[in-house]
C-alpha cells in the first residue's frame, strides 16, 4: 500500500506543468542583448601620416553603407569645400582639401550596414611641411654717394621659416652703432648708414641661413669726399702741356684726373653681386640673380656646361634689366644641379662669376 501511494505521488508530480524561474529568462534575455550589441558595432583602425598643407582622401571600405557621417575627435565634419564627401565603388571617400594641425587625432567613418554599425578609424599624424632654405628676392644694390649722404641697403628674403640674418662690411659682422642702424619688417632687411664717411666704403654682404639651408649677397658702396665732388666740378680744359699746374690733394683727385684724361670712356663689366651657392627642393621653383656694372651695357650670358642657357628649355628663363640679371628655373629637378656661371662682357672688358646650385632630396 505504501509503494502504490508512492507511485502515485511520483505520477502526480511528473503529470504538473514545472515552470521556468523568471531569472533565467531575464538572464538569457540580457545575453541575447550584448550578443546583439556585439554585432551591430564593429571598427578598424588606421594610422595614417599626412603633411601639413597637402590634400588627401581618406577611404574607408564599407559594403552596403547608408548614414554615413565623418566625425573628426568627436565632432560631425559637414560635407563642404574643406570636407567633401565621396563615394567610389564599395569605398566611402573623405576629401580634406588642406589639411593643417586642426585635422591631427581620430578620424572616423561611422555608416550602417546590414551586419550594424561599421566605424573604420584614421589615426591621423600631421606632420610640418617642409621648408625651403632661405633666398633673395630682391638683394642690396650697390652704390655711389657724397659724403655726408645717408645710406640704405634693402633686401627682400624668401623661405618658410624666419632666417638668422647678419650684416657684414669687408667680411667683419656689423654691429649697431649711433649712426648704423639694422631692421627688419617682415620679409624685408634694412641696413641704414647716417651722414656717410668715407671710412664708411666697402664692400656689404648680407648672410641669411636656416636649418635647410643659407644664401649671401654682396654689394658695395663708394662715399666721395667733399674734396673729390669740388674738383670734379672744375672744367678740365687746360692742357697739361702748356704748363697748368695741378695740386694733387688725395689719391682720389688722382684717380678722377687719370679717368678724365683717358682716352676710352666708360667702364668694363664687373659683377657686383652673386650669391656663391644656393639651393632648393625637387619641383620647387629657384631664382638666382647677379648684380653688376659696366658702361656701355655689357651683354649678359647664362652658361652650364659650356651650353648657354635657357638653351631650349622652357623651364629655364633669364631677365635682364640695366644692372641686375635673373635666372629663374621652374619645376627644379635633381639634374639641374651643378655650376652655372654668369658672363659679362662689353668693348672695354669682361668678368664672370660661378653659382653653385644644390637640389636637395626630399
Amino acid at each position: 500500500c505504501l509503494q502504490v501511494h508512492s507511485h502515485k505521488l511520483l505520477w502526480s508530480k511528473l503529470k504538473s506543468p514545472v515552470p521556468i524561474s523568471e531569472e533565467i529568462l531575464r538572464k538569457k534575455m540580457v545575453d541575447e542583448e550584448i550578443l546583439s550589441c556585439m554585432k551591430d558595432v564593429k571598427s578598424s583602425e588606421i594610422q595614417k601620416s599626412i603633411k601639413e598643407g597637402q590634400s588627401v582622401t581618406l577611404r574607408a571600405n564599407i559594403h552596403g553603407a547608408s548614414d554615413i557621417r565623418w566625425i573628426l575627435n568627436g565632432q560631425e565634419l559637414d560635407n563642404s569645400e574643406q570636407y567633401k564627401y565621396g563615394v567610389s565603388g564599395n569605398d566611402q571617400t573623405l576629401t580634406i582639401k588642406c589639411v593643417s594641425q586642426r585635422e591631427q587625432g581620430i578620424i572616423t567613418c561611422q555608416a550602417q550596414t546590414e551586419q550594424g554599425l561599421i566605424r573604420c578609424q584614421f589615426n591621423i599624424d600631421v606632420t610640418l611641411k617642409s621648408s625651403d632654405a632661405p633666398y633673395f628676392l630682391v638683394q642690396p644694390r650697390s652704390q655711389n654717394v657724397n659724403e655726408g649722404q645717408n645710406v640704405t641697403f634693402t633686401c627682400e628674403i624668401g623661405g618658410d621659416l624666419s632666417p638668422e640674418v647678419e650684416w657684414l662690411k669687408d667680411n667683419t659682422v656689423i654691429c649697431v652703432t649711433p649712426n648704423i642702424k639694422l631692421s627688419r619688417s617682415k620679409n624685408l632687411y634694412t641696413l641704414e648708414i647716417c651722414e656717410a664717411t668715407i671710412a664708411d666704403s666697402g664692400k656689404y654682404t648680407i648672410k641669411a641661413r636656416n636649418k635647410f639651408g643659407q644664401c649671401s649677397a654682396t654689394s658695395s658702396l663708394n662715399v666721395l669726399s667733399k674734396l673729390h665732388l669740388y674738383f670734379s666740378l672744375i672744367q678740365l680744359t687746360a692742357p697739361l702741356s702748356k704748363g697748368f699746374k695741378w695740386l694733387f690733394l688725395n689719391s682720389d683727385f688722382v684717380d678722377m684726373v687719370t679717368d678724365f684724361l683717358s682716352p676710352s670712356t666708360g667702364t668694363p663689366p664687373k659683377i657686383e653681386a652673386l650669391p656663391q651657392d644656393v639651393s632648393a627642393e625637387p619641383g620647387k621653383f629657384l631664382t638666382v640673380a647677379g648684380l653688376f656694372s659696366g658702361d656701355p651695357a655689357p651683354s649678359v650670358q647664362w652658361v652650364r656646361s659650356g651650353r648657354t642657357l635657357p638653351n631650349g628649355d622652357e623651364r629655364f628663363h633669364v631677365d635682364n634689366t640695366a644692372d641686375l640679371s635673373t635666372l629663374m628655373i621652374s619645376g627644379v629637378k635633381e639634374d639641374d644641379a651643378g655650376a652655372y656661371t654668369l658672363r659679362l662682357s662689353n668693348d672695354l672688358g669682361s668678368d664672370s662669376a660661378t653659382v653653385n646650385v644644390h637640389i636637395r632630396s626630399m
